[in-house]
């Protein structure tokens, strides 16, 4: 049996990975569209945060970034929820750490223009195949950002959604429509909609669309964890990437988490724990939790209070404290982050 609560955010549940090799019709439209995206070049007149909306045929709504204003990194992101792009706009207000973080649990989805050298496996077949020729330098690469991986090509349904926001974003371009910048996301946004068989342009709002999803949590182990005695202390809590990578050459590499618990009073770091996604799936906040419930249930007791490093951190830490009943503690957590710095730097050193 299993327990239930409705209580997680709508990334919470394990997706199966968009692994299936996009088509050679798939590849020659992205190439055409790189082609023509490079040729009107949009970071010399756009900056990041002037943003399309492109709604998808599932009835979300993809948001269109250009990269590329400050000469360096040549890209159109594109974010498939408002609350990644929101993720992404706020980044620069967080410490670097915690924005290092983000970089690589917030889904997304690249045309990259960069250096032949830096393609993934594959990817030279594939240009020479759609007979376009790109400038020295500037290869175009269809990229995923997936939560528990390192980037890796693009599989058919992300590369299906880049490329009609590709598309949208010429149409819009070619129009000359003018882009507001993103403030903040309430405002409205320049949308690409679909209506009586063609695209149509319109200023609209874009609400993050709030989703509630049951997950399960094995009974027997969260009984467990339930009947545990309460330790009057505060226990902190995160499970943050690691920046190292696992996997084979010439494979989608594994970004793999560190489940860190240390008690805030002596700076003692329980045993840590490194997490990794099921295979052939996403990363979830599930994992965490349960990890978290077979820790407590080891060391024979619950704390009074548990508290979180970053806030990406909430999506799981919230829901373990009210199944466990126990107070959540805002308290910035400096024996964590200690200890955390120091298992990195003893990484680094190996």
């Amino acid at each position: 049996m299993s327990k239930k609560p409705d209580i997680l955010p709508s990334d919470a549940l394990p997706r199966p990975l968009d692994d299936t090799p996009p088509t050679p019709e798939q590849y020659a439209r992205f190439y055409a569209l790189a082609k023509q995206i490079f040729d009107e070049a949009p970071w010399n007149y756009l900056e990041e945060n002037q943003i399309v909306a492109v709604d998808r045929e599932d009835g979300e709504t993809d948001f269109v970034s250009v990269m590329g204003a400050l000469g360096t990194h040549f890209a159109i992101a594109v974010y498939p929820t408002i609350s990644g792009l929101v993720c992404f706009m706020t980044m620069d207000q967080l410490p670097q750490d915690e924005a290092t973080d983000l970089f690589f649990e917030n889904p997304q989805t690249q045309l990259v223009f960069d250096s032949k050298s830096l393609l993934f496996p594959g990817e030279r077949e594939t240009i020479a195949a759609s007979g376009i020729r790109f400038k020295n330098g500037k290869w175009p690469s269809a990229q995923a950002y997936v939560p528990g991986y390192y980037p890796w090509k693009a599989g058919t349904k992300g590369m299906a959604s880049l490329c009609d926001a590709l598309e949208q974003l010429l149409a819009v371009l070619r129009d000359q429509t003018k882009i507001p910048f993103f403030h903040e996301q309430a405002e409205k946004f320049v949308t690409r909609f679909r209506e009586n068989g063609g695209w149509r342009t319109a200023m609209r709002k874009q609400p993050i669309k709030a989703k509630r999803y049951a997950f399960e949590i094995p009974q027997d182990l969260l009984a467990q964890a339930q009947a545990l005695p309460v330790r009057e202390m505060c226990m902190e809590a995160d499970c943050f990437p690691m920046q190292i990578q696992f996997g084979k050459k010439g494979e989608r590499a594994v970004c793999p988490r560190q489940l860190l618990l240390v008690d805030r009073a002596s700076h003692f770091l329980f045993s840590p724990d490194i997490l990794t996604p099921e295979k052939g799936k996403e990363w979830f906040f599930i994992r965490p939790i349960v990890e978290c419930l077979r820790q407590l249930v080891k060391l024979g007791f619950r704390p009074a209070s548990f508290a979180f490093a970053r806030g990406s951190t909430a999506g799981w830490l919230e829901p373990l404290c009210q199944l466990l009943d126990v107070r959540l503690d805002t308290s910035p957590c400096n024996a964590l982050n200690e200890c955390r710095h120091e298992m990195e730097s003893l990484f680094l050193r190996r």
